[in-house]
């Protein structure tokens, strides 16, 4: 819950969407001692999914390179997540 609280804190206190959704996947990573954390946002089209934030030197570089996975992609868990709408 402390965590929760502390992104809430975040969020209230950034009016800048990619310095809000770093600051998310940094503690939900640090936090759940987590090896990794990733944001993806659906693009206008709904047809890809746009990394916005990843945790650590590997997410950043994903996130610089434009990482990306098609909605239709079967074989990816979080197009398959994003589809069904559950975690």
């Amino acid at each position: 819950m402390q965590t929760v609280a502390q992104v809430g804190a975040e969020a209230a206190a950034s009016l800048d969407q990619a310095t809000l959704l770093k600051s998310v996947v940094d503690l939900t990573k640090e936090r759940f001692g987590l090896y990794h954390a990733q944001i993806y946002l659906l693009d206008d089209a709904g047809e890809n999914l746009l990394l916005a934030a990843g945790a650590g030197g590997v997410g950043e570089r994903m996130v610089a390179a434009g990482h990306r996975i098609a909605v239709a992609n079967q074989r990816s868990l979080v197009a398959r997540a994003a589809v069904s709408v559950k975690p």
